[in-house]
């Protein structure tokens, strides 16, 4: 090659290198500024020294740490997509193999929440025996114990029953969902797994945390839901049929009980809240002067180091601080809701009997009935949060499990005969986790049947990429990949049957 010549002559000859490595150098500059179409389309030039059958690729191993500069800050920013909702009764129906474990539940669950109420109106029927004479007194104290003594036995066998039964379940749930998931992952084609979403450690830990939370909200939640019910009904059947009176006052009430004892509990498991992301930037810099700490005491930045640490604690301890006085008033306020009630429904009591309409003893009862119930609902339903904020994964679980593979292997038709010619016509292909990336634009590669080829390359030149969509590891987004002049996915059926049969 003439080196003196101007580039204007230079490039006037499209087969000679120099214009080849001019154009492959456009391309990429444009392929880095803007995204490329997957319908644009420029023929390449036959490289001089290449082979016979076969046209170059566009290079996309000429920009390649370019492009991915220039997309780095879009694939980071990349919004992320909310799973749609799943009905509760897709969820649900996944119980359905081990429905008779569920009746059997279900039943221990009603028995279960029903002693509560029970042993209230136990407790309220030996307060009102210790007022009447001796003799009486210890008749009913014997006969409330001998009553208590099988209550014990009862919700021994009650709660007992009930786990088991729901455990089963729910461990039957999760080995059936993870054997779905791993299923549906297997399914997928392999660019859906070049997305930095489904890595394999990702993956993994989706089959064990997604499987056991879904079990959580479906069975600990049916737990909870079918414990409340028997309690609840049991409680009004018993304070209804005592004195419908007060129990109308106190139900009344109930919003404010409940509500009180469920923030009361939250309020009791801390006051802080969840500060890790406050404390994030201090976590930061200490593991960074401690993973670096020959460079720190190189320099004698430890009392800089400590200074830097103690600023990043500033806003944690104020935040802190006033979630602690927030926490403490509205915990008061919660202890006002509930003894008020407590105050509401004890006045009522004292003006029905003063008028004479009810007496003691039923007022007694039916108190104690309800207010033990509004304790026991406030504490169980203060799990809610944490049980009903996993529907999220639970939709995660059912999209994954919807998902349809791009590349399906199940159809087409059976060859009885392969030669093995191979053939890309026209070939265009990027991966799917890097669309605005052209690897391919236009490839040809034609292989004979029982010939040998080598593709030669420097690193990222595309050796790889054919070979995977030959294959078929990847669809090209334009093109034909064929064998014996048909598609290719005749070739992944025959291989499909094959490893069927085998």
């Amino acid at each position: 090659m003439d080196w003196k010549l101007s580039h204007e002559k230079l490039i006037s000859n499209p087969n000679s290198a120099y214009a080849s490595l001019v154009h492959l150098q456009e391309e990429a500059s444009m392929q880095c500024h803007s995204s490329v179409s997957p319908t644009l389309g420029c023929p390449l030039r036959q490289y001089s020294g290449g082979l016979s059958d076969t046209r170059t690729s566009c290079g996309a191993s000429f920009c390649s740490e370019k492009d991915s500069l220039c997309h780095a800050g879009a694939d980071t920013v990349e919004p992320m997509i909310r799973p749609k909702p799943v009905s509760l009764k897709r969820v649900y129906a996944m119980l359905g193999p081990d429905w008779i474990y569920g009746v059997v539940g279900t039943i221990s669950a009603f028995v279960a929440g029903a002693l509560l109420p029970l042993f209230a109106l136990g407790m309220a029927q030996s307060l009102v025996a210790y007022y009447m004479d001796w003799h009486t007194t210890c008749q009913e104290i014997r006969k409330i114990s001998i009553l208590f003594c099988c209550g014990a036995v009862i919700s021994i066998f009650a709660y007992a029953i009930m786990h088991l039964c729901f455990g089963i379940m729910g461990e039957r749930l999760a080995l059936r969902v993870r054997e779905m998931m791993f299923s549906a992952i297997l399914r997928n084609e392999i660019g859906w797994f070049d997305d930095l979403n489904n890595t394999s450690p990702m993956l993994t830990g989706r089959l064990q945390s997604d499987a056991t939370l879904l079990q959580t909200i479906t069975v600990d939640r049916t737990t909870t839901l079918l414990h409340n019910v028997g309690l609840v009904v049991t409680s009004f059947i018993i304070a209804f049929i005592l004195n419908w009176r007060i129990t109308l006052v106190v139900i009344a009430t109930y919003p404010l009980l409940i509500s009180g004892h469920i923030s009361e509990k939250l309020f009791m498991q801390g006051f802080g809240g969840n500060l890790s992301k406050a404390y994030l930037k201090a976590n930061m810099l200490a593991g960074e002067a401690v993973s670096n700490i020959r460079t720190v005491a190189a320099f004698s930045a430890e009392e800089k180091i400590l200074h830097l640490y103690a600023r990043e604690l500033v806003e944690p301890s104020t935040r802190s601080f006033l979630r602690g006085q927030i926490a403490g008033i509205f915990y008061g306020v919660c202890q006002f809701f509930i003894f008020s009630s407590y105050a509401l429904a004890l006045w009522y009591g004292s003006v029905l009997m003063g008028r004479e309409i009810s007496g003691f003893k039923s007022i007694m009862k039916s108190f104690f009935v309800l207010i033990t119930t509004a304790i026991a609902m406030g504490e169980t339903l203060a799990m809610a949060p944490d049980i009903l904020k996993g529907d999220q994964m639970a939709a995660s679980v059912f999209e994954l499990l919807d998902r349809k593979t791009q590349v399906n292997g199940d159809a087409g038709e059976e060859l009885k005969n392969v030669e093995g010619k191979i053939e890309l016509r026209g070939v265009q292909f990027s991966y799917p986790s890097r669309p605005d990336i052209l690897i391919f634009k236009d490839f040809d590669l034609r292989v004979c049947s029982g010939k040998s080829m080598a593709l030669v390359g420097q690193s990222g030149s595309g050796k790889s990429s054919a070979l995977a969509l030959i294959l078929r590891f990847y669809d090209p987004t334009a093109g034909k990949v064929m064998i014996d002049g048909g598609f290719l996915w005749v070739l992944c059926y025959l291989l499909h049957e094959t490893k069927h049969q085998h």
